[in-house]
Formats: structure tokens, C-alpha cells, sequence
């Protein structure tokens, strides 16, 4: 059986629109930050899809982009001015960062609940513990995938 993500996407779209003016109609306006520094292409082409994709549902989104040469308390200060924008729900960084910034330092600085990843130590533990918080973006699309296709996962072991 071929697995198709996108048929999955498309299954998931009408729920995913629904949550959304749900939101919307409680007032809540999705924006989301994205973070991209230094010269990587398949880092901006990502954010510019992310950027698409998320227009596309109706949530804005600010692209945030630092040079190559950026100084890593440049970019800390851009994560907490962002951590602090209350119109700002939700952050994305692009990886990888240019060589001479601490990724895990960066990653860190992001407040647990805008990390769209799900890289913070705190989404990882709640994640290990079962209860809910913000998770990456791959897991979660192959347990939709899985979901959508009635695949248990219970009793199994998987390598993704």
C-alpha cells in the first residue's frame, strides 16, 4: 500500500480550516514569525513555502531575515522581541543557523509555546511525558498519515 501524504493533507484541510475560524471568531488572529538567517537556498525556499502555506489558511506571517554574518545576541534579542510580540503565535527558525551560532542556544530562547518545531527542551519533555505541547512538524504529519489510513502504531517499532 502506498502511503500518500498529500491525499492526507487534503482529508485534513476542511477540519484544519474549521479550527482555524473557530480561533478566529474567539478573537485569536494567527501570525506566525518566520526566522531565517544566514545564506542556506532550501532554507529560504522552505520559508517561503511555509510562508505560502500559511497565507494560504488565512494566518499572516513576517519573514525575518539575517544576514550570513549575523551576531548570535542579534539574533537572541530578534527571538525574545518576538517571544514578547503578542501578535507574533507562533515562531519558526529556519536550520540550519549559520556556523557560528549556538543552534541549541538559539532554539532555547524560542518560548515553548510559539515553538513551531517543537525543538525546546520543554516541548521535548512534554512530548516524552504525553502531555500536550507544540511537536515537530514530520512526526506529527506520519502519525496523521498513519491515522488516515487506520495503521495502528500501538505494540510496534518504527525508525523515522
Amino acid at each position: 500500500m502506498i502511503l500518500d501524504g498529500k491525499v492526507t493533507a487534503a482529508a485534513l484541510e476542511k477540519d484544519i480550516r474549521e479550527r482555524i475560524d473557530v480561533l478566529k471568531e474567539r478573537g485569536c488572529t494567527l501570525k506566525l514569525a518566520v526566522i531565517l538567517a544566514g545564506s542556506s537556498k532550501p532554507s529560504h525556499m522552505y520559508a517561503e513555502f511555509m510562508k505560502k502555506a500559511a497565507l494560504s489558511y488565512g494566518i499572516g506571517t513576517e519573514l525575518y531575515e539575517k544576514p550570513e554574518n549575523v551576531k548570535e545576541d542579534e539574533l537572541g534579542a530578534l527571538i525574545q522581541a518576538l517571544n514578547g510580540n503578542p501578535s507574533i503565535t507562533g515562531i519558526l527558525m529556519m536550520m540550519p543557523l549559520p556556523g557560528h551560532i549556538h543552534e541549541e542556544k538559539m532554539i532555547e530562547m524560542i518560548h515553548p509555546d510559539k515553538d513551531m518545531d517543537g525543538l525546546t527542551t520543554m516541548n521535548a519533555g512534554r512530548l516524552f511525558s504525553g502531555k500536550d505541547g507544540l511537536f515537530g512538524g514530520t512526526p506529527r504529519a506520519v502519525m496523521a498519515i498513519l491515522k488516515h489510513y487506520g495503521i495502528s502504531v500501538e505494540g510496534k517499532h518504527a525508525v523515522i
